[in-house]
């Protein structure tokens, strides 16, 4: 495909969810970085929660085995999680879309491109998604990690998501907010874009000529 004289042989654009379809409240972040007693940094404290669910499955496993698993790869040590973290990962307040990625996100379709999600997830953030009716948006691939049993930055779980939209890894781009995410994902020979905010993504988008 060509656009404005730029060769395009991206066909799905994938979106991770939290950070970038929507925002996430920093509130639990901020309670484990109390818990543990280390610096906030929410970078760090998001990619360590992929590194617990990765190592304990979405499936079956306790909130208290999943928050202990947290604390040894933050800190190296087996800590006991305050009641207040044992509450679901997601509340009302912890979730809220942004307009203008759902903007981005109608103008890939009005421009013949698909749109998918590979994202990390949990049965009740999926069940605030519903809704929030943000799975209500256009999307022809949907992967959540909670249903396909792998997390980011597993490359099996990009491997699930091409095999769903029968596409080559080069023909497949990756929006997320986490560096380690986007390496992963490059690594199989995707492209990626480390979120930052809407302006940048469509300006990123625009010089790709996918935009």
């Amino acid at each position: 495909m060509k656009r404005e004289g730029i060769e395009v042989k991206i066909k799905i654009i994938f979106f991770d969810i939290g950070d970038v379809v929507c925002k996430l409240s920093t509130k639990r972040l901020q309670r484990i970085s109390k818990w543990l007693n280390i610096p906030f940094d929410p970078i760090r404290i998001k990619v360590a929660i992929d590194k617990a669910g990765n190592l304990i499955s979405d499936k079956g496993s306790s909130r208290i085995e999943f928050l202990r698993t947290l604390a040894v790869i933050l800190t190296g040590e087996v800590k006991d999680p305050p009641l207040e973290l044992m509450e679901p990962y997601y509340d009302e307040e912890d979730l809220s879309p942004v307009p203008e990625v759902k903007e981005i996100i109608l103008e890939l379709v009005a421009h013949n491109f698909r749109v998918g999600i590979i994202s990390n997830s949990s049965p009740q953030g999926y069940k605030k998604l519903q809704e929030k009716e943000i799975l209500d948006y256009p999307w022809d691939i949907v992967v959540f990690s909670h249903l396909v049993g792998v997390r980011k930055p597993d490359k099996r779980i990009y491997h699930i998501a091409l095999k769903q939209a029968q596409v080559k890894p080069e023909e497949a781009l990756l929006i997320d907010d986490l560096p380690i995410n986007i390496i992963s994902a490059m690594e199989i020979g995707m492209e990626g874009i480390v979120y930052i905010n809407p302006s940048q993504l469509r300006y990123i988008l625009s010089q790709k000529g996918i935009l």
